[in-house]
């Protein structure tokens, strides 16, 4: 099964299909043919993943989050083991001269309260057995009772990562790992201030056969520089912004 519902009606190969479909808005899904015409078939699915991603612009920068269900979810009481999250999805069959291919879309709904903080949109999700069980049962519950139980959930938490995940072709544990993201922000700092020391003391170096119009450096910049740097490096980080 491919993400990215690619529509039966659909003519030649589906990499030809020139819509991006993965997912599927909850409040204009039934004003769409191509999903409308799947959802009255009866052709819904459960999209299982351990967690996803999302980007928060942060001033030039887009800091990557990943995000899964709070830990306090579980499949069974008492264990260890984590519960995966069940998002609602649609799902086609394409035909072609190179055979048939399943492919789906996951429905969004507006973001719940305290994931706006990342986005206004999030995954349907069915966060309950009974919930599960009765999208899937498209025998005795029809297409309208099924979307409603499409709601914004609480039922999210996420943590910082590396931007390694931004390069598709990682796919690695890397991209699961927590960052600080007040390590990143002091480095940066400390890099800046070390680079405009550096360019005053090449420019004052290149301009040695003009000592009387070349910018001096006095030993108190160097040490005042030099203190920032300490600072930088050694002050605790501040705290964490509860999500």
């Amino acid at each position: 099964m491919h993400w990215g519902l690619v529509p039966s009606w659909h003519k030649g190969c589906p990499k030809t299909f020139a819509f991006n479909m993965i997912n599927a808005r909850l409040d204009t899904l039934t004003n769409k043919k191509s999903f409308m015409n799947i959802l009255q078939k009866g052709q819904r699915c459960i999209v299982l993943a351990d967690g996803f991603y999302e980007w928060q612009t942060i001033g030039t920068k887009k800091q990557p989050y990943y995000i899964h269900l709070k830990d306090d979810i579980k499949p069974q009481p008492d264990t260890e083991e984590k519960q995966m999250l069940t998002m609602a999805g649609l799902f086609d069959k394409h035909s072609s001269e190179e055979g048939e291919i399943y492919t789906y879309t996951i429905i969004t709904v507006d973001a719940s309260d305290t994931f706006k903080v990342l986005h206004d949109r999030m995954p349907a999700i069915l966060n309950s057995p009974d919930a599960v069980d009765k999208w899937l049962d498209t025998t005795s519950v029809t297409w309208e009772n099924a979307l409603k139980l499409l709601l914004p959930l609480d039922c999210l938490q996420w943590y910082p990562v590396s931007t390694f995940v931004n390069n598709v072709r990682h796919d690695s544990s890397s991209c699961l790992k927590r960052i600080d993201e007040n390590d990143g922000a002091r480095k940066s700092r400390s890099c800046l201030l070390m680079h405009n020391w550096l360019k005053v003391s090449d420019t004052n170096s290149s301009s040695s056969n003009r000592v009387c119009d070349a910018p001096s450096v006095s030993s108190n910049k160097i040490s005042d520089i030099t203190s920032e740097l300490s600072t930088e490096t050694h002050k605790p980080p501040s705290k964490k912004r509860k999500l």
